[in-house]
């Protein structure tokens, strides 16, 4: 079953447009599939990316077993010791320590084998805690620069200091982030589109090297200072295309309204931010994913 199939099977699918070389990408073990499935069942309830390829990486055989993601995707590769070991020796004194693990710094820098070679022209890496809520077929068209993506959401917008600000100011931060480009500096690479010139395993080899050489909070902040260094920068995109679903809240009505009705992404950032971990979560935006979870069992099974 392609994404194409899962549309069809959901009557959701539009005219065949034909193979892409626009693959998509995810890095997830077991914990991850339940998302990833609702994550690909609202891709395809939104009619947008049904052509692309669809490749796994994982170092869980649990993700090859599962019945659906073999169906629904074109690869899944299982990552090699011998590749996973690259990683021992990067410096993961500034990772947090609720993320921080014994063999790599933290799972997120698996999602550098989106930087590889697989005969694809262009990668849209996503992360797997995702929901699409909007079109993302406008992302295959972004070919120019080596690397798009979105940008961070400061917490400072509404907790400078960890103090927060009144609703009025909150929402005025959020808004003014949004229409300004200006602000958009440090990268989330929760979604990328990530064309020919990085598709190599030699670039994700000078990111090990980087790490190494240099401490980083985060494996995001690798892929920044690298580019930033060989490339000239990653094109920073609206953050419509990867929203931080926790900010929603801090904006007033009707501009809450008016910015939801535009995004195309919701990422449920952060450790504490999944609504499937959440105990009684009642957020707007958890009820939205337990919703998309609820009509994708029928197609995608329980995980």
């Amino acid at each position: 079953m392609s994404l194409r199939k899962l549309a069809e099977s959901i009557g959701e699918a539009p005219a065949v447009s034909g193979r892409s070389d626009s693959a998509l990408l995810f890095n997830i073990n077991s914990s991850f599939i339940r998302p990833l499935k609702v994550l690909l069942f609202s891709i395809a309830a939104q009619r947008t990316l049904l052509d692309s390829p669809i490749v796994i990486f994982t170092d869980d055989e649990a993700v090859k077993a599962d019945s659906f993601l073999k169906g629904v995707s074109d690869r899944i590769e299982l990552i090699s010791v011998h590749d996973l070991k690259k990683f021992k020796n990067i410096n993961a004194s500034r990772i947090d320590n609720r993320v921080r693990l014994d063999w790599i710094p933290a799972y997120t820098f698996l999602n550098w084998f989106a930087f590889s070679s697989l005969g694809y022209s262009q990668h849209i890496f996503l992360d797997a805690d995702m929901l699409c809520v909007g079109p993302l077929d406008h992302l295959t068209s972004w070919r120019e620069r080596p690397l798009y993506g979105c940008p961070v959401f400061p917490k400072e917008m509404h907790s400078p200091g960890g103090e927060r600000l009144g609703m009025e100011q909150s929402s005025n931060n959020i808004s003014s982030f949004l229409a300004d480009r200006t602000k958009w500096s440090s990268l989330n690479s929760g979604m990328m589109v990530i064309n020919q010139q990085l598709l190599s395993e030699s670039f994700r080899e000078a990111l090990i090297e980087r790490a190494t050489v240099k401490t980083f909070s985060s494996e995001q902040r690798v892929i920044q200072d690298e580019i930033d260094r060989a490339w000239g920068g990653v094109e920073m995109c609206s953050p419509i295309d990867n929203f931080h679903a926790g900010f929603l809240r801090f904006l007033l009505e009707p501009q809450r309204e008016a910015v939801r009705a535009n995004i195309n992404l919701l990422h449920y950032v952060g450790v504490g931010g999944k609504p499937w971990k959440r105990q009684g979560a009642n957020r707007a935006v958890d009820v939205e994913w337990m919703a998309a979870e609820r009509r994708s069992l029928p197609f995608t099974g329980a995980s």
